[in-house]
């Protein structure tokens, strides 16, 4: 998971990277709401396992299996982290401007 967006109440647009489909855009429903079951899921910059269902104009995330966090993986070591975190963004600043 790339990076998420807050939309409307409780619900989280995400991009999400995958091995089959590459990069994807994705809602996820009610995943802000504290008793959410896909809220530890749906964090920036987590690697997992993702159940994607395609709706009638965008994919929706049905289950997510967190596996582990780049900030986890990396929050001892600051340098690793910050250029993880940079690599990320410029990947990010690629899906903004859909070069």
């Amino acid at each position: 998971m790339l990076k998420t967006y807050s939309e409307g109440d409780s619900s989280t647009s995400i991009y999400l990277l995958t091995e089959l489909f590459g990069l994807l855009r994705a809602k996820v429903q009610s995943s802000r709401k504290m008793n959410s079951k896909l809220r530890s899921g749906v964090q920036d910059f987590t690697v997992g396992y993702f159940s994607l269902v395609k709706g009638k104009s965008n994919w929706k995330i049905v289950s997510a299996i967190p596996q582990k966090n780049i900030f986890e993986i990396f929050k001892e070591d600051q340098e690793k982290l910050r250029i993880s975190i940079n690599i990320l963004n410029l990947t990010n600043v690629r899906i903004v401007t859909g070069k």
